[in-house]
């Protein structure tokens, strides 16, 4: 919650409060010496005083509207930021887009550094991973193994060396190309509220019932799937696994 909400919260609550029994207090005082001289009835000034509650809950109802929007606004200005956020990293005038991208890797004297005081994460890489290889980058936390998978997909770009699919520095690729032809599995799987099939066409919406199949077989989660009745139509909650 941030601090004019909270500054909010803590300057309605007690007014709508003290104007409320305030209310109370003027109705039992008034309509007691009323009732003392005989001009109202006590059911009178209980039927006000039950009046008097339910307006301070629609008074109550009011302040959380109040509220929200308060809470809203500076979240509303955080995406704004986001969506106003221009992108350094785009595709080049002449960029490249082939019908299809074998998948051979290289990295060429690669270097790369989060800030400009040549504090390298990565210095002066070179690997080569041919189409069909297995290779596992190992190391500590903080090495740079996250970084170098995120140079591929041009996430970041490279401050020195380049990175080549292909023969192509990844450069040259329209953006939207190279990054629809580079998967990513998590450590930790992220599913959302929907059918496994939905979840499936996450990473490609007009995907074929055989492609589905292939990327379930490939997640080892055929079997699993086929012992449900409804199959790829079943539902799953947010973050079920």
């Amino acid at each position: 919650i941030n601090i004019r909400a909270v500054q909010l919260i803590s300057l309605m609550m007690p007014i709508i409060m003290l104007v409320v029994s305030g209310g109370i207090v003027a109705t039992l005082w008034i309509g007691g010496e009323k009732v003392f001289n005989g001009t109202l009835q006590v059911g009178a000034i209980l039927a006000f005083i039950n009046y008097l509650n339910i307006i301070l809950m629609s008074l109550m109802s009011i302040s959380m509207v109040f509220i929200q929007i308060a809470r809203a606004f500076p979240s509303a200005d955080r995406v704004q930021q986001v969506l106003n956020t221009e992108v350094n990293i785009i595709s080049a005038a002449n960029a490249i887009e082939p019908e299809k991208i074998e998948g051979n890797i290289e990295f060429k004297n690669v270097s790369y550094s989060y800030t400009k005081n040549n504090e390298y994460v990565l210095k002066d890489i070179s690997f080569s991973i041919q189409k069909g290889e297995k290779v596992g980058i190992i190391g500590s936390t903080g090495s740079g193994k996250s970084t170098l998978a995120k140079l591929l997909p041009r996430l970041y770009d490279v401050d020195q060396g380049e990175i080549c699919i292909d023969g192509i520095d990844v450069k040259t690729y329209d953006l939207q190309k190279l990054r629809a032809s580079i998967g990513f599995v998590p450590q930790k799987a992220l599913l959302f509220s929907g059918s496994i099939e939905e979840n499936l066409r996450y990473g490609k919406e007009n995907a074929t019932h055989n492609e589905l199949e292939v990327a379930a077989a490939s997640a080892c989660a055929t079997e699993f799937i086929n012992k449900l009745e409804e199959s790829y139509q079943y539902n799953l909650t947010q973050g079920a696994t």
